[in-house]
């Protein structure tokens, strides 16, 4: 969905006799589209006369019949705060203009093994066991904070700690995302091992970098410390005693983590 007919072009030759292509000049043509091919992907410009990218990703998240299409933003803008509102909309990868079609083959083909884990991850999945909370004493988060601590000394890894950590985040209705620091690389984990696009991991790694221990945008929250980061990404805003005590809450069990 891009009204540069020079983009267009140049999309279309680069993924001719690898991918069908669907291409559309604004918002309102790219949705009526979208809801009648199904595609498996949408490549999406940020800058457009009428609805922008963003408009069109939110809209497309809330419609039931296009929310789990994964979007592609295609922008001449490559800042930050770009990159986050492309997230908020439901973005899944950030692609900047002018961009090489090596690159833009590279985005699909790893956007096409995220998109075939999810499927699998959804298939292999079952119910997450709930043995560790029928043991806790207490339903009060504190309580869910020191059986999370008590429990925490048996991890004898990374995944187990962040099962443990994001089973306690998923139990009181928190989506989240952990994000590890390690001494040569980072790790991610979501509850039930659900995949994590790669622009949410971009999006976690930056805010992390630029420092600060709390930093609010819109719904979503993100709390860092030296070797752990936390991504809340439905705070209560409608609940501000909830949203409070989830702020104080949280700390806790991170600095244990």
């Amino acid at each position: 969905i891009d009204d540069d007919s020079v983009v267009q072009s140049v999309v279309r030759q680069s993924l001719d006799g690898h991918y069908e292509v669907f291409a559309e000049k604004n918002g309102q043509e790219g949705i009526q589209s979208a809801n009648e091919n199904a595609p498996d992907v949408i490549l999406l410009d940020v800058e457009m006369p009428g609805m922008t990218g963003y408009d069109v990703c939110a809209y497309l998240k809330e419609s039931d019949v296009t929310a789990n299409i994964p979007v592609i933003f295609l922008s001449s803008l490559s800042d930050m705060r770009s990159r986050v509102r492309g997230f908020e909309a439901g973005g899944i990868d950030f692609l900047t203009k002018p961009f090489e079609t090596s690159e833009l083959h590279t985005k699909l083909e790893m956007l096409t093994s995220f998109i075939d884990s999810q499927k699998e991850l959804k298939e292999e999945v079952t119910k997450a066991t709930n043995t560790a909370f029928t043991a806790m004493r207490g339903s009060s988060e504190l309580g869910l904070a020191i059986q999370f601590i008590e429990s925490s000394y048996s991890a004898k890894s990374l995944q187990t700690l962040a099962d443990k950590f994001l089973n306690v985040t998923e139990s009181l209705g928190l989506h989240c995302s952990l994000m590890f620091i390690g001494r040569k690389e980072r790790s991610f984990y979501a509850h039930n091992g659900n995949a994590i696009s790669p622009l949410e991991k971009d999006v976690i790694s930056t805010i992390y970098d630029k420092g600060g221990r709390f930093v609010d945008f819109g719904a979503r929250t993100q709390i860092n410390y030296s070797r752990v980061s936390l991504l809340v990404k439905n705070m209560p805003l409608d609940d501000l005693e909830a949203y409070g005590r989830y702020k104080d809450f949280l700390p806790t069990m991170l600095g244990s983590t």
